[in-house]
């Protein structure tokens, strides 16, 4: 039989356990989060640049370019 010493000892390293698989969840959760803003800030900078060419007209100049 195990004693009351020995139980609070594995309830504890079961609590831990637990936390530490909630820290590492939480860290692949921020990770994810992170990928996506970047992958986003960067979408939102190729449609700003895009958004200028097109209405200044460099992309007009560029496709004329190309033709000659």
């Amino acid at each position: 039989m195990c004693n009351k010493k020995m139980l609070q000892h594995l309830v504890v390293k079961d609590l831990i356990s637990y936390s530490m698989h909630f820290i590492n969840d939480e860290c692949d959760l921020f990770l994810i989060i992170r990928v996506f803003v970047v992958i986003f800030l960067c979408f939102f900078v190729v449609a700003v640049i895009a958004d200028l060419m097109i209405f200044e007209g460099l992309s007009v100049n560029a496709i004329h370019f190309y033709s000659q």
